[in-house]
Parts: C-alpha cells; sequence; structure tokens
C-alpha cells in the first residue's frame, strides 16, 4: 500500500473541487434559492454518494428545492453549448493533473459511460444512443472519458459527449486530443 505524501479530509477535498470548478466552469446559477456555490457542493454530494439530487437537496434541509436545482443547472448547461461545456470540464480535469505525472510510460484507458434517458423530448433524445435495454429504457447519454492509474489512483484526464452518431475512431480521437500530459 502506497503511503500518502499529504493527508485530505473530505471538507479540504469539497473546497479544492468547488474552487477547481467556480475557475474553469461558466456554470452560474444565482438565483433567489440557489447560488452557484450550492450548486456545485449538491452536485458534488450527489457524486460523492452516488445518490439523487432529490436525496441531497432533500438532505440539505430544504435549503434548496430539486427541482429548483435541476431548472438552475438545465439554464446553465443549454444543449446547444455542449462541446464548449465539453471544453471547460477537459480544462478543469487537466488543472487537477499532478506536474509530477510522467509523461511516458503510462497506459491511457478509455471507457464508456451510460446515464439512462427516460424522456419524451426529441430534442434530449437527438443526444441520445441506443442500445440493449437496462434500467428500464433503450436510451441513454454516452460519455467515454480517458484514465490513467497512477500511484494506485485513477486520473480522469478527459472527456466527451458521446452522440449517435459518433463512430467509436473519432470518440477516442476527440478524447486522445483533449489532454496533455506532464511537461510537453
Amino acid at each position: 500500500m502506497m503511503i500518502p505524501k499529504y493527508k485530505l479530509n473530505a471538507e479540504d477535498v469539497r473546497a479544492i473541487m468547488v474552487k477547481t470548478m467556480e475557475r474553469h466552469l461558466s456554470v452560474r446559477t444565482e438565483g433567489y434559492r440557489c447560488t452557484t456555490t450550492q450548486t456545485f457542493d449538491l452536485l458534488l454530494k450527489a457524486v460523492a454518494e452516488g445518490s439523487s439530487l432529490e436525496a441531497v437537496c432533500a438532505d440539505s434541509g430544504g435549503a434548496v428545492d430539486s427541482n429548483t436545482l435541476r431548472e438552475q443547472v438545465n439554464r446553465a448547461l443549454p444543449i446547444s453549448q455542449l462541446r464548449s461545456q465539453e471544453s471547460e470540464m477537459n480544462a478543469a480535469l487537466q488543472a487537477a493533473i499532478p506536474n509530477d505525472l510522467p509523461y511516458g510510460g503510462l497506459e491511457v484507458a478509455i471507457d464508456t459511460h451510460d446515464e439512462p434517458f427516460y424522456g419524451k423530448t426529441p430534442v434530449l433524445r437527438a443526444y441520445t444512443c441506443k442500445t440493449r435495454a437496462k434500467n428500464g429504457t433503450t436510451r441513454f447519454f454516452r460519455i467515454a472519458s480517458a484514465y490513467v492509474i497512477w500511484r494506485e489512483v485513477r486520473l480522469t484526464l478527459a472527456l466527451t459527449y458521446v452522440l449517435p452518431d459518433d463512430p467509436l475512431p473519432t470518440v477516442v480521437g476527440v478524447s486522445h486530443s483533449s489532454f496533455r500530459i506532464g511537461n510537453q
């Protein structure tokens, strides 16, 4: 087992993540009941706990309603700006790459991740990939991520949205061109 150089607690990680998100993402949800920092906190909590927006909003003591949060996020992330959002997220991921990560000798893996889509909206449906049925649907939003395992930790280097007509070689090419490792 590797001995960590520094020890972080959950609050340290949350603060670093919120700062990185605020610096690199143009997402702004300033409203009467929902600030950008609250949005990032609730989204990070949902990810960390593998939970839903409904559950984390309920846990927040009613500070933000899940429908309000969802509306704010949908407004802040218009689907027409998908590729620019992707670029911002990749910039945030690259900012988190350790400076001492070696440039060579690491194997990069690429995975796809499917998130079920249950909607009927034709505009959103056009961005979903069709595949075998699972979780009660055949339609999914798909994201591909490129990552390395370094010092026993998975480091995500880049991601790309996979659209229905994207052939796999194009997805791999986009993922590869979206990141730089080390001081090249």
